[in-house]
C-alpha cells in the first residue's frame, strides 16, 4: 500500500515537472522569437537609416 502511494506521489510529481518544464520551454521560445523579431527591426531600421546617410552625402 505505501509503495502504491509512493508510486502515485512520484507519478504526480514527474506530470507537474513536465508541464512547468513544457511551460518554460513555451515561455523561452516565445521570448527567443521576440527578441529575434526585434534585432531584425532593430538591424532593419539601422540599415534604412545607414541607406538614407549614404543617400543624402551625394
Amino acid at each position: 500500500m505505501l509503495l502504491l502511494n509512493f508510486y502515485i506521489l512520484y507519478c504526480c510529481i514527474l506530470t507537474v515537472l513536465a508541464k512547468v518544464l513544457n511551460f518554460i520551454y513555451i515561455l523561452f521560445t516565445i521570448c527567443t522569437v521576440v527578441f529575434e523579431v526585434r534585432l531584425n527591426c532593430a538591424h532593419r531600421r539601422l540599415y534604412k537609416n545607414q541607406n538614407e546617410a549614404s543617400y543624402s552625402h551625394r
